[in-house]
């Protein structure tokens, strides 16, 4: 098809310039028709016959083919359609909306200096060695503008010539300004949505105000066939490569190096943000992720369930050098199960030099996706690996491989560590082999198997799973100490968004006092609404509404209620972190669906309460996440301490028998551990209605 394509558009060159031409040589300028002697001569001519030169016609036709040969081998230059040195937008869009299939981006006396542009498909783009493509200075101020994006195309190429190659640049810095622009983590360089057939090679990204290249799905259209070769993605502001979703995805002999700005801030980042995205057929070889701020293979799951598309993700003769986590992989943190299924799987890599920890594995339980490690290799790392669940109710992880693993230490420590441990089945999947030397030689050398899964990854309460959560009741009493005032409540905040219950005595207004936090001062707040539902008494949800979400600056929010009853107040969850200062009524976190991840605000204590009727069994447990640490104390109704430790690292959980003839409200503080590093603390609930209340004088029992 294309050879066709390409003789049609031959015969119509040559036919266009042959016709032309005659045109052009009969004006008047050119002087009249021959006669006499010359005219004879020209008819004796062996190029004339039969009232035209045909020789002439056909060598005018070769000329008009090898013309075409030539535009298609060696591409337009671009600066036939112009050159602007201030701003060349309108004059490369224009070049791209030709049709023209291949494009040279050719040296000029500075950069190509654009404002966003847009591909198309059947489309060669072409950099001669050292040329950029550089933002304009002072543009790009929509938080979603990309130097460059392909979305729903095909077929398209581009390539970098010669040592330097091309280089896509921007202005990270200026972006950073909060003055100047809007807070922002999606001011990409190249965007690659929904493509397919996409080949990169030998090009740089630099300094963008998110990531240097993103590759993800354009609604429900997949990316597909991506080659990304000889490339470095410096600078960048969030991420060197982001693979929010693709399948059959190449990425080799290339440079991730120096990500600064937001996190993750990660040399490449695996990161589906919806259940239909895809992580299949991925591999990278070669690939030298160096010095990031983040992790150097950040691998996040979570947003897929057990009925996507198994993972197949598979990284050969990789490094990590100097970053802060060499590879963290992630199946998934929160829920309890439907974790995503599937595979992945270093192959000969090298973790090195890491600030914190060489391998981190989470939230990969019996059910979920394996991880392995074959001939691979750590060296001078604190922690060289560590190993936690993802949630108290999901299962110890499993599923691990670590096949001939070498570990160098400079200093004598345990190789491997367990943080966060999880009620269930012991581990059965656990194999392989690791050695361990230092300065003297080998250390020792561990042949991992069931028996050894037992000993290091022990379960909680012996696998013994605490009793379900319970929904909430249909009849209550509640307890206000000021019916309808606004009342001060803990100073907790909810991460990744969350659920409150708010127990309305009467129809009428609600009054609560809220505000968003941002721990990292790079996120912007969130202006999605948020979600008031009415729980029905059967537990399932009635009328749904939506009331404006408080930004950083306290905010008063009034919304009325139709009938007396439970509502849900549902968080959007954004980034920012979320505190309900004040309430007219009462109100609890929601954990009877799922664990919630809390933290004091700016590191000072807080307290939680919660309801256990006579006679019934709760279990409380709480967990901080792989870097914080924290100290708790349970207390019963007499304020007499049941509990009380620092969790570093791990889970604790306190079983509780309800005493009292009307049962008791019991109180967990939180504080700052004697290791200080001190935030996210996981909470869950069981045996009871899973509710954490705000105030000790405003409840329900």
């Amino acid at each position: 098809m294309r050879r066709r394509s390409f003789l049609i558009g031959a015969v119509a060159a040559g036919t266009g310039i042959a016709a032309g031409s005659a045109l052009f040589f009969r004006q008047d300028k050119f002087g009249s028709l021959p006669k006499g002697d010359r005219l004879k001569r020209i008819l004796a001519s062996p190029n004339y016959r039969d009232g035209a030169f045909r020789e002439a016609m056909s060598r005018l036709f070769l000329v008009s083919c090898l013309w075409v040969c030539l535009v298609r081998a060696e591409g337009v230059k671009l600066s036939s359609f112009g050159f602007n040195p201030e701003d060349s937008t309108e004059i490369i869009q224009q070049a791209i909306d030709s049709g023209a299939r291949k494009l040279v981006f050719d040296r000029q006396s500075g950069p190509w200096i654009v404002r966003p542009l847009v591909g198309r498909s059947n489309l060669e783009l072409v950099f001669e060695d050292g040329v950029e493509l550089v933002a304009k200075r002072g543009e790009f101020h929509g938080i979603r503008d990309y130097l460059f994006r392909f979305e729903c195309v095909s077929n398209v190429v581009i390539r970098g010539l010669g040592e330097t190659g091309g280089t896509f640049r921007m202005w990270k810095r200026d972006y950073q300004d909060s003055k100047s622009y809007a807070k922002s983590e999606w001011r990409y360089a190249l965007r690659l949505s929904g493509v397919e057939n996409v080949l990169v090679e030998n090009m740089s990204f630099r300094s963008s105000g998110g990531d240097g290249i993103v590759i993800g799905m354009n609604k429900t259209v997949n990316s597909r066939n991506v080659t990304i070769r000889r490339c470095v993605c410096d600078d960048n502001h969030r991420q060197g490569i982001s693979l929010c979703s693709g399948e059959n995805i190449l990425i080799e002999d290339t440079v991730l190096s120096n990500t600064r700005g937001t996190p993750p801030e990660a040399g490449i980042d695996f990161e589906p943000d919806r259940p239909n995205e895809t992580i299949a057929n991925v591999t990278l070889r070669n690939v030298v992720s160096t010095n990031n701020a983040g992790n150097g293979f950040e691998i996040y799951l979570r947003q897929l369930r057990d009925f996507s598309k198994p993972v197949s993700l598979r990284l050969v003769d990789c490094t990590s050098f100097g970053n802060r986590t060499s590879v963290s992989v992630c199946g998934d943190n929160f829920n309890e199960s439907g974790v995503v299924k599937g595979l992945v799987s270093f192959d000969g890599c090298r973790f090195v030099d890491p600030q914190k920890t060489a391998i981190h594995i989470t939230g990969t339980p019996a059910s979920a996706l394996d991880v392995s490690f074959r001939n691979c290799a750590i060296r001078n790392a604190r922690t060289d690996v560590l190993v936690d669940a993802g949630n108290a109710r999901q299962g110890n992880p499993d599923g691990l491989t670590f096949d001939n693993l070498t570990i160098h230490q400079t200093d004598a420590h345990p190789w491997f560590s367990f943080g966060r441990r999880s009620y269930g089945p012991s581990p059965s999947h656990v194999r392989g082999t690791v050695a361990v030397w230092g300065a003297e030689g080998l250390r020792e050398r561990v042949v991992l198997d069931a028996a050894w899964a037992e000993r290091n990854m022990p379960m909680v309460n012996g696998g013994e799973m605490p009793a379900p959560r319970v929904r909430l009741p249909q009849e209550v009493k509640v307890i206000d100490a000021r019916p309808g005032g606004l009342v001060d409540l803990s100073p907790v905040a909810l991460v990744y968004g969350g659920h409150y219950v708010i127990a309305a005595t009467k129809a009428g207004d609600v009054k609560l006092v809220a505000r968003q936090l941002d721990v990292t001062g790079k996120r912007p707040a969130t202006t999605k609404k948020t979600s008031v539902r009415q729980i029905l008494p059967s537990g399932k949800m009635g009328r749904m509404w939506r009331i404006p979400t408080a930004g950083f600056k306290s905010e008063e929010i009034v919304f009325q209620v139709p009938e007396p009853g439970f509502y849900s107040v549902e968080m959007p969850n954004e980034g920012t972190r979320f505190i309900l200062e004040r309430a007219s009524v009462p109100v609890g976190i929601d954990v009877r669906e799922k664990e919630h991840i809390v933290a004091g605000i700016r590191g000072k204590p807080f307290s939680l309460w919660f309801f256990v009727p006579k006679g019934d069994r709760a279990t409380f447990c709480t967990a901080g996440d792989s870097y914080y640490r924290f100290a708790m104390k349970v207390f019963d109704s007499a304020g007499r301490q049941i509990f009380g430790r620092d969790v570093v690292e791990d889970l604790a959980s306190v079983s509780i028998l309800g005493e009292n003839e009307t049962g008791g409200l019991y109180r967990t503080d939180f504080a700052p551990s004697a290791q200080r590093t001190y935030d996210w603390i996981r909470t869950d609930l069981s045996g009871v209605p899973g509710i954490l209340f705000l105030a000790p004088d405003r409840y329900w029992r």
